[in-house]
């Protein structure tokens, strides 16, 4: 069953530096999809690399 309190913050800056231009980029505006995207790719980055017994990891 999943109650109402499952839900997850997220914190992003408005500006980064771009080292390759060497100039600061705005992001006034963060693609919902992508960000979600972005995360799962980064959490299934990190569970592969561990030694889990029942994790199966597609490519």
């Amino acid at each position: 069953m999943i109650d109402d309190t499952n839900y997850a913050d997220c914190l992003a800056c408005e500006e980064a530096f771009d080292t390759k231009k060497n100039k600061m980029k705005n992001f006034s505006f963060i693609y919902y999809e992508k960000l979600r995207k972005t995360w799962m790719y980064q959490a299934l980055g990190l569970l592969s690399k561990q030694k889990l017994k029942h994790f199966h990891y597609l490519k």
